[in-house]
């Protein structure tokens, strides 16, 4: 191997270097966006349930029902 070669290899370890340190990154940041939504699962769970239930009350005021 030549002093070229080796110059080509030494500059693609470090740019492979550099795509795993940012695939690592990403990988990370997805793992912390996971790591959210599992930990909130069920506020989120049932705030939505808690929505959908407002939203068909509502619906059924605008359709004419009487809830007091």
């Amino acid at each position: 191997m030549n002093y070229t070669e080796l110059q080509v290899h030494a500059e693609k370890k470090g740019a492979d270097e550099e795509e795993l340190k940012a695939t690592k990154e990403y990988i990370q940041t997805l793992h912390s966006d996971c790591d959210f939504l599992i930990e909130y699962y069920t506020e989120r769970k049932e705030a939505r349930a808690s929505e959908i239930d407002a939203l068909g009350k509502a619906k059924a005021v605008l359709n004419g029902a009487d809830f007091s």
